[in-house]
């Protein structure tokens, strides 16, 4: 940034991810600059430079407006993380109890959607990795490429591809170890610029690959395809915004630039609801066999594993009181 008053430069600064965050002044996991502007006409030259899709909003103003945008800012990203640190511990904790691999997977999706975030949001620069400028140049395509990769896994096991369609499980795994083998390519021999690409590319076969696995999943009877597949209308809309924002097409806004973090918020309420209706469904299931079991279908009377399991205790409760018991 160059400031220019009368034709002379009164202030040059330079500040980005180039440099280890401790540097910034201030530290902010935005590029400020704290400047006081003389009265009268000053010049402010901003030049920026960097291999990631860009988006630049450029706000001028005092401290207190600067506090009411941070505050704004801590508050929904605090909800937010919220929202999903929650449904990430209530998976974990129904994972860890009947240990089903889909409950699994998805904590690992929403724990990769979350390092994605607070690795393109800054949150990790500022945070975490502050000494390392390597991180925060190569953790971008990474955490996209790693939520990306792990939404595809919980995708398969959520439609039950793997049963439904193998040749397709196998050709998905197939190119995606392609694609794991050639970002780890770009990294070795620092292709960041192509990597992003790759990576955000990656991200939008994604979404589009698993709404047309859901569809096809749900044509072949698996009813909580429809789960997903409400879900994913809605990551598809949002991300469709945030993305459109970046590139230009539509205007910047807090609220369009951030629309694929409020669709993925939707996402994991709604795939969490679909995973809790799944226990239930099993429950009921496993009730019903359990029922099956013990009654002799042709009569709806208790058959002999019934009467063994309802006499047992009465028996032994009998011998143990040395009660008399008559059984017809």
């Amino acid at each position: 940034i160059y400031v220019i008053k009368d034709g002379d430069i009164v202030a040059q600064r330079a500040t980005g991810d180039e440099q280890p965050f401790r540097e910034r002044a201030p530290k902010h996991r935005f590029l400020v600059f704290d400047q006081v502007y003389p009265p009268g006409l000053t010049e402010v030259y901003i030049r920026a430079s960097t291999p990631d899709p860009m988006v630049l909003p450029i706000f001028f103003g005092n401290t207190e407006s600067s506090s009411a945008r941070d505050i704004f800012n801590g508050y929904s990203y605090g909800i937010f993380y919220g929202i999903l640190i929650a449904m990430l511990l209530y998976n974990l904790s129904i994972f860890l109890s009947i240990r089903q691999p889909r409950y699994f997977y998805y904590v690992l999706y929403l724990s990769m959607f979350l390092f994605m975030n607070i690795s393109y949001t800054g949150h990790g620069y500022a945070m975490i990795w502050s000494d390392s400028v390597w991180a925060q140049r190569w953790l971008n395509p990474i955490s996209i490429t790693l939520a990306a990769m792990t939404g595809i896994i919980f995708a398969f096991s959520f439609l039950n591809i793997r049963n439904l369609f193998p040749r397709l499980f196998f050709y998905t795994s197939v190119f995606c170890a392609i694609f794991c083998s050639v970002q780890l390519a770009f990294i070795a021999l620092g292709m960041q610029a192509i990597s992003v690409a790759a990576s955000i590319a990656f991200v939008a076969f994604f979404s589009v690959f698993t709404f047309y696995c859901a569809i096809i999943s749900f044509h072949s009877g698996h009813r909580d395809a429809i789960y997903y597949l409400v879900a994913t209308i809605a990551t598809l809309i949002g991300t469709g915004i945030t993305a459109l924002t970046v590139w230009g097409t539509i205007p910047y806004t807090t609220l369009t630039y951030r629309a694929a973090e409020i669709a993925i918020s939707l996402d994991a309420l709604l795939l969490s609801m679909a995973l809790s209706e799944q226990i239930r469904r099993a429950q009921r299931d496993k009730l019903l066999a359990q029922q099956q079991a013990r009654m002799d279908m042709l009569t709806k009377l208790y058959n002999r594993r019934a009467f063994d399991e309802i006499c047992t205790p009465i028996w032994s409760n009998a011998l143990r009181h040395k009660h008399k018991l008559c059984i017809i």
